[in-house]
């Protein structure tokens, strides 16, 4: 974790190790002088996307040649190369999180997913209060994995739910079925772990073992067992240290 700390800004920056291309950002901006209109960032690019969410206050983000306003619990999304700038909207104080997400990660999940060459242009913030709830809730989860002492397995598989989810906004593309194989991966997959209980496990490593594609293998565990994955190896540690 990196802290940055200037006049007017507090930052914390997350940059996991499982992915160099993924950062994590969360910041708190005081607007001290109570400036009508405070400028948070200059018109600039990201070569990702950037997708977050205000915890505190409103701000104004020029996007695509609108002015948009976006209120607090409100996802947002700036896809790679699109210019924008920020600005603070008569507000003492904004706080927001939000995560720097790589292409070809957001392209991988589209193509394991759903079949689907490449990822689908998005709108500037999700309108379904349902799902702009339910993907702000994903977000938080990855923020929180990585803000506490979970293992590196929890932190890469909350970040692989929350871009499964996001990478099923707007997609009209053919779901791929896997309901006929997904019992028996499940089995296979809890055999493996009981086995090498003591190796250390990640994501990759059971998506190479499985050979099946990460972004399946959460979804698919999940589906059947209603548990996540690192949920299932504590139990069998737990369940090893009594026996």
């Amino acid at each position: 974790m990196i802290n940055i700390s200037s006049e007017f800004a507090v930052g914390k920056i997350f940059k996991p190790s499982f992915n160099k291309g993924l950062e994590l950002h969360s910041w708190n901006i005081e607007n001290a002088k109570e400036y009508k209109k405070f400028k948070i960032k200059s018109p600039h690019f990201h070569d990702e996307f950037q997708i977050g969410y205000l915890k505190k206050g409103v701000i104004e983000n020029n996007y695509r040649h609108e002015k948009i306003i976006v209120p607090p619990n409100q996802l947002y999304i700036i896809e790679p190369h699109e210019i924008h700038s920020e600005y603070i909207l008569q507000e003492k104080e904004v706080a927001f999180d939000f995560i720097f997400v790589p292409t070809d990660l957001l392209e991988e999940a589209n193509r394991e997913l759903f079949d689907a060459k490449r990822q689908k242009s998005h709108d500037f913030m999700v309108t379904n209060d349902a799902l702009n709830l339910h993907l702000i809730q994903k977000l938080k989860n990855v923020f929180c994995s990585h803000g506490n002492l979970t293992t590196q397995l929890e932190k890469e598989q909350s970040l692989i739910d929350f871009i499964t989810a996001f990478s099923g906004v707007k997609s009209d593309s053919k779901r791929r079925d896997f309901k006929n194989e997904s019992k028996a991966l499940v089995k296979n997959l809890k055999e493996y772990m009981t086995e090498n209980i003591f190796t250390d496990i990640s994501l990759d490593l059971l998506s190479n073992e499985m050979s099946v594609s990460k972004f399946h293998l959460g979804r698919i565990f999940l589906a059947e067992t209603n548990r996540y994955i690192s949920y299932r190896i504590v139990a069998i540690k737990i369940n090893g240290s009594k026996s």
